[in-house]
């Protein structure tokens, strides 16, 4: 039972990580409002920049927030089955 409730905190804190990466790549659209003539569609390399730098950005300050779930301890351990 340990060991699927360590299952399930890690899948939350991956869908956590995840979700805080595509928010800060989504922060890209922010600067096709603001500055239309640098960052528009015809050039997509400064876009694609700024994607992967505001994601990564994302994703260290949500690892600082929580970082890896601890792993079970071997006494916290289900207790065998009794036959």
């Amino acid at each position: 039972m340990k060991k699927l409730n360590y299952l399930r905190s890690f899948e939350f804190w991956i869908y956590g990580l995840a979700c805080s990466v595509i928010a800060g790549a989504a922060n890209t659209l922010v600067l096709m409002v603001v500055d239309p003539k640098t960052f528009n569609l015809q050039g997509l390399s400064p876009l694609k920049e700024v994607a992967i730098v505001s994601g990564l950005f994302a994703a260290a300050t949500y690892l600082i927030k929580s970082p890896l779930p601890p792993l079970p301890k071997e006494d916290d351990a289900d207790p065998p089955p009794t036959p």
